[in-house]
């Protein structure tokens, strides 16, 4: 299994970003400090395929996958997401997909000789179950009868003749996908609306858009395109719709590129196999040099699954009605051997990341002590991290944080302005750069978006730029240092006596929070030992604080908090990427 990563980037930094990850990770897997007893990295490779750029790694006994500028990718947690809030029943629709994939995973071997995986994208196999749970979702109580129709359902379909779409089967007529097949519809029992798929469609499809005309206006100067917005209406991710005047949350909606779902239908390319990609309909997610015999083959494990199951599921049918004294050991010991691979693999509570630290390698460990025992034998790191999954629930998503994260991803890459975006981009500057001037935040920003229309937007919206920062007074601090350019502070970094002082345009106190250090032989004696071409000392106006400002950049720096709200990492514009810890994707 793989984790997947990516890292949002400043305009400029597409070509370079790899090369500064892979040798930070190069050199942290040699060095002494990588055997230390707390992350291991180690099997550090790029992968170079033309636009296509990763780093792949392993981390504590984990595989790790790091691309750029994924927000595709992104856009598929969200849904996944919503359509496990929309289900319900205790993460009925997480808990299936771990069913069904470690059966795919670990079972198909015994059938196919290898895993299946290689002819069918995760993704696919996503996309086939949520067709199952948009279908019968008010039946489905538990992840085995989850199995037990996706089995039922797929075991005799016709790969060449039908297609498998989110909202269900469809013929394959002349090529095209046809009308749903008899038994499906799209009526209000289906669980998820067809206005919610169009409107995830809408925004994947723009973003694709968007993506295409980032990397044309690489490799031409003639590229020209609309960025005020041209009143283009187009849901946002909670279902609302907005518009350039600002409705809620948005400001500007960025390119004006239009994306229409139905054309992308017509452009989709059947094979021996077809699967729809529910976010882009156009994208049939099943390779188009999976053979006919190889998609027989497939439906044969399903057949062989299908088989198996069924004996099982009776056996505990006649069990639950004699309501035997003894339980449902016999039902219990069936189960088992029908998942016997992945049993004997995380049967007894191993994790790859947690028992890497706990023997040393990255295998399952042979033991019957199970979850309590493992947890003894932990580093106190590790064990305090188990503890806390064990205490939680670890199918808790945040649907909120996402879409945040969205914002924030297509302000970067798309230019499409929130105020939610805004608003971190700027507390990420500050926290990166210390305080500045409101022109100087500005610019930055600007560049970090590569958008030459920012601050007329932001003009137009709110009068601009510093306007905009006091409507969030209980994060920012603006001072009265200067009427039309002043410079603006995190809250956060200072105390109440010296919040009343920086507003009033005192910044006295600032030579007392840092002392000063002695000189150093060999430098400069001007600027207090700070050379006035370092990047930390651009953006301080002549007529500032620049000493004091200085000193109190270098310690807000290592003082900073990190992780605002809507993004978990932190943005060096121009220098270096956003990179969400939490990502992603599951």
């Amino acid at each position: 299994d793989w984790l997947h990563l990516s890292a949002f980037l400043c305009q400029g930094q597409e070509q370079t970003w790899f090369i500064k990850v892979n040798e930070v990770l190069c050199k942290t897997s040699n060095s002494p400090e990588n055997n230390d007893g707390t992350h291991k990295i180690s099997n550090v490779n790029f992968s170079n395929e033309g636009e296509s750029r990763a780093i792949r790694c392993t981390t504590d006994g984990v595989n790790v996958d790091m691309t750029a500028n994924s927000i595709e990718e992104l856009y598929q947690v969200a849904f996944l997401e919503e359509v496990d809030l929309l289900l319900g029943k205790d993460h009925l629709f997480k808990r299936s997909i771990l069913l069904v994939k470690a059966w795919w995973l670990y079972e198909t071997r015994a059938f196919s000789g290898q895993t299946m995986l290689a002819s069918v994208s995760e993704f696919a196999l996503t996309t086939m179950l949520l067709a199952v749970v948009n279908k019968y979702h008010a039946r489905l109580q538990h992840p085995l009868q989850v199995l037990s129709m996706f089995f039922s359902v797929y075991c005799k379909l016709d790969w060449t003749k039908e297609a498998v779409t989110v909202q269900g089967i469809v013929e394959v007529d002349r090529s095209r996908l046809g009308k749903l097949k008899e038994g499906f519809t799209n009526s209000d029992e289906m669980l998820i609306s067809p206005d919610m798929i169009l409107r995830y469609q809408q925004r994947c499809g723009q973003s694709r858009l968007n993506a295409n005309t980032r990397t044309a206006s690489t490799t031409s100067v003639h590229t020209s395109v609309d960025t005020t917005g041209g009143g283009q209406q187009m849901p946002s991710m909670d279902g609302t719709i907005g518009d350039v005047a600002g409705d809620g949350d948005l400001i500007s909606r960025g390119n004006n590129i239009k994306f229409d779902p139905h054309i992308r239908t017509a452009m989709f390319t059947t094979g021996n196999m077809n699967i729809q990609n529910p976010l882009d309909p156009g994208e049939n997610l099943v390779h188009s040099k999976v053979s006919e015999r190889r998609a027989n083959r497939f439906s044969q494990v399903l057949q062989a699954g299908a088989k198996n199951l069924q004996p099982i599921l009776a056996h505990l049918d006649k069990e639950q009605e004699r309501g035997d004294a003894g339980g449902f050991n016999t039902s219990v010991a069936l189960f088992d051997n029908f998942f016997s691979n992945a049993w004997s693999r995380f049967g007894q509570g191993w994790r790859p990341d947690i028992a890497a630290a706990a023997n040393g390698s990255g295998s399952p460990t042979n033991t019957s002590e199970g979850t309590d025992g493992l947890v003894e034998r932990l580093s106190e790191r590790d064990s305090e991290e188990l503890n806390v999954i064990l205490r939680g629930d670890i199918f808790d998503g945040n649907l909120d944080t996402l879409r945040e994260n969205l914002k924030f991803c297509s302000f970067l890459l798309e230019r499409e302005i929130t105020q939610s975006a805004l608003k971190t981009l700027s507390q990420v500057v500050l926290e990166e750069k210390g305080p500045m001037p409101v022109g100087e935040i500005g610019k930055m920003l600007q560049e970090a978006t590569a958008n030459p229309s920012l601050s007329g937007v932001l003009k137009e919206s709110f009068g601009g730029l510093k306007k905009f920062l006091e409507k969030f007074p209980e994060i920012f601090l603006i001072s009265q240092d200067h009427p039309f350019n002043p410079h603006v502070y995190l809250r956060a970094g200072f105390t109440l006596s010296e919040q009343q002082q920086i507003s009033v345009g005192s910044t006295e106190f600032l030579s007392q929070k840092t002392k000063k250090k002695p000189r150093r032989k060999g430098r400069s004696s001007q600027g207090g030992g700070v050379s006035t071409d370092s990047p930390m000392v651009s953006g301080v106006s002549s007529d500032g604080p620049s000493r004091d400002l200085m000193n109190l950049q270098r310690q807000q720096r290592n003082n900073s908090y990190s992780g605002g709200p809507g993004r978990g990492g932190s943005l060096k514009p121009g220098a270096s990427s956003f990179v969400p810890r939490s990502s992603s994707r599951a």
